[in-house]
């Protein structure tokens, strides 16, 4: 429990949560704000290190919000504390993912 394969799933919630509020074409706020409260409840039921369910949550949180520089920072701090756990091509992916998001 606990292992790179839960800190992977995590990410990937959390980076499709995200993209949801990526330009142009967000989803309305009602829904991404559902789909981060569930996201938020998933992320209650894995087992993953404290720092990074902290950065996850704050991107899972960020995600349901209207603030584009909330989700960058949020998800640049799930980058630098996964980094060590995920594959060089799943960092490329979220790095993708950061300068979609700024647009």
């Amino acid at each position: 429990m606990g292992g790179p394969r839960e800190t992977a799933l995590a990410t990937l919630i959390a980076a499709r949560l995200a993209h949801e509020s990526a330009p142009p074409n967000p989803l309305a706020t009602p829904a991404r704000r559902a789909r981060a409260e569930a996201g938020r409840l998933w992320l209650s039921s894995v087992t993953v290190p404290a720092a990074i369910r902290s950065a996850i949550a704050r991107l899972v949180d960020a995600s349901g919000g209207n603030d584009p520089r909330a989700v960058i920072a949020a998800l640049v701090k799930v980058t630098d504390v996964t980094a060590p756990h995920l594959s060089r091509s799943a960092r490329f992916e979220l790095d993708r993912l950061g300068v979609r998001l700024a647009g």
